[in-house]
């Protein structure tokens, strides 16, 4: 029984809290508990939320480093200049060179990035190659209607904080979003359980370690500098 409670909270609650719901009260129980014969009732409120839209600059080179569960630290990343190429990281490294209305794709080969073939590339495709870019810089344009909990300093970028907390019998995860001050990206996300009283840092989180606009100039970063 406490896990599939465990199940519904951690899964279909935090989607409400995430997801920005009105204000939620949900009850999970039971005539029998499996484990000791009692009843299970856990009840919990979810606070309204605020939508905030997530405005970046027409120029940016924003990177994440992103912690798995497996311990693996990965990067992903993305860039626009003023010319409308862009660069993204994530399993792999592309950068698109806008040409008329579409892109031409370069990878690195060897330390170079190279033309792959002649194919070109509508934006649609780009768009959809780079939305899990948008998982990572949108995480927190749902935030808690109340004043931040406190402020920070990601990667020279002045931040509110807001939390999330999650609790039920003897479990509690907590959930800290550090929220771009000018722009509203998420720049960092930390998290927290406290289980029977002991404190262990979360599997999952994410921090900003490059967030550059103004002249951006990718064709001279990749290609001209790794040449």
């Amino acid at each position: 029984m406490k896990k599939i409670i465990a199940g519904i909270l951690s899964g279909g609650l935090l989607m409400c809290l995430l997801t920005g719901c009105s204000p939620v009260k949900v009850q999970v129980g039971g005539n029998n508990d499996t484990a000791g014969g009692n009843d299970t009732k856990i009840e919990t409120e979810a606070a309204p939320m605020v939508y905030h839209t997530v405005t970046l600059p027409s120029q940016y080179f924003i990177t994440y480093e992103v912690s798995g569960e497996d311990g693996i630290v990965r990067t992903i990343s993305k860039a626009v200049d003023a010319d409308g190429n862009i660069y993204y990281e994530a399993d792999q490294e592309y950068l698109f060179l806008l040409e008329g209305k579409n892109y031409i794709l370069y990878q690195p080969e060897n330390g170079t990035f190279t033309r792959q073939g002649s194919d070109k590339y509508q934006p649609d495709y780009v768009k959809k190659l780079t939305k899990d870019f948008g998982d990572y810089v949108e995480k927190a344009r749902l935030t808690f209607n109340q004043t931040p909990t406190g402020q920070v300093t990601v990667v020279g970028r002045d931040c509110d904080i807001y939390a999330i907390s999650i609790k039920f019998a003897n479990y509690e995860q907590r959930y800290q979003y550090a929220i771009d001050k000018e722009t509203y990206a998420c720049l960092e996300v930390k998290s927290e359980k406290n289980i029977s009283g002991f404190e262990k840092e979360g599997d999952n989180g994410f921090t900003c370690v490059r967030f550059d606009t103004g002249q951006i100039d990718l064709p001279k970063e990749f290609l001209e500098s790794r040449s």
